[in-house]
């Protein structure tokens, strides 16, 4: 299902909300706002009212958008609970450019992977076998995260990542983009321009439980009061609701489980590995202890036979290996000289057994 819209101003009675002040006895008791981080309610934000997704985008991609093509924007019940889906919004614009658009509140050593896989899929399946290479446009990828993914951009709100020439920079088209939105960056006083609404946004995922931090969104821009009206309104429904804390629920029991998995894991491993010394340490010991019995009988039939060994050939005996043991140990049972037992003695240690 494919959705266009064409995108008009808020309506007016949502541009003085009001978000501050005693609420009415009369009023219904008001649940408190839902999560606009947990993925379902983001999503549900950004396709119920797609002016809040156009707003969004304008900022994240510094230029202004006449139109937003949403791709699949329904989310059916059983999926919202799947931990394992990615409840992106898909969309095309006005210039045929395509933007794929998530929140992503955890980190994981595969993330990097996954959005370039992301992009350049959307991108090649732009085209079908023997169409023109002309029809492509951009395909840009746009995650929101909690905190940064790369150590060196602690401080940044907005990273674009795209092909450059490596020493000199030079951009290699601007096919594919990935922008990263760090929730945790430091609001800045230098911010100008559509990075001011990426700021209000960002303000917005970080304090939507302040409600003085909400009033003075709504305050600046009438767009933020139409986000603020929207969540209020999600999280009265009870059945989207049951869904996001439904799903929340499900991505805390697969975290534990994975937890427990790991666990077991290093348990087993831990297990197998003291297992395995104990067994090579046993083994280990029972040899040497095997070839230094084998060593001293020799040495006690040696001296039985030719008279107490040198000093040589004891360190030789003792240092002699299984193999060899065995075999000198076969020769001395006949041997009536020492060079018959080591076959190679040398003269002057043979005089010293004399």
């Amino acid at each position: 299902m494919n959705t266009t819209v064409h995108l008009h101003p808020p309506d007016p009675i949502l541009r003085a909300l009001p978000f501050h002040g005693e609420p009415d006895p009369a009023e219904p008791a008001q649940l408190g706002l839902l999560d606009p981080k947990n993925d379902f309610i983001f999503k549900t934000m950004l396709t119920r009212r797609v002016e809040l997704l156009h707003h969004m985008l304008e900022g994240v991609l510094g230029r202004p958008i006449r139109t937003v093509q949403i791709i699949d924007p329904d989310i059916p019940g059983e999926q919202a609970r799947d931990k394992k889906i990615v409840l992106d919004v898909r969309v095309v614009l006005d210039d045929g450019s395509r933007a794929i658009i998530e929140m992503q509140v955890r980190l994981n050593p595969a993330l990097t992977g996954r959005l370039v896989y992301y992009v350049a899929r959307d991108f090649v399946d732009q085209l079908r076998r023997g169409q023109d290479y002309g029809r492509l446009t951009p395909s840009e990828v746009i995650v929101w995260l909690p905190k940064p993914l790369f150590p060196e951009l602690v401080d940044e709100l907005h990273s674009i990542f795209e092909l450059r020439e490596r020493r000199r920079g030079i951009v290699f088209g601007k096919h594919l983009s990935i922008h990263v939105l760090q929730l945790s960056a430091l609001p800045s006083a230098e911010v100008t321009g559509y990075d001011v609404l990426v700021e209000r946004w960002r303000r917005f995922f970080v304090g939507y439980d302040d409600p003085e931090a909400l009033a003075q969104l709504a305050a600046e821009d009438p767009i933020m009061a139409v986000a603020i009206q929207t969540l209020k309104e999600i999280s009265q429904d009870p059945e989207v609701r049951r869904l996001a804390l439904e799903r929340e629920d499900e991505r805390k029991l697969h975290r534990i489980d994975l937890e427990a998995c790991r666990e077991e894991g290093w348990a087993e491993g831990r297990d197998a590995g003291w297992a395995e010394g104990r067994d090579a340490g046993w083994a280990e010991g029972r040899d040497a202890g095997r070839d230094e019995g084998q060593a001293t009988l020799l040495l006690e039939q040696l001296g039985a036979l030719f008279g107490p060994p040198a000093e040589a050939i004891q360190a030789r005996v003792r240092a002699g290996k299984a193999e060899e043991l065995r075999a000198w140990g076969l020769r001395v049972l006949g041997a009536k000289r020492l060079d018959e037992v080591f076959g190679g003695i040398g003269d002057g240690e043979a005089r010293a057994l004399r």
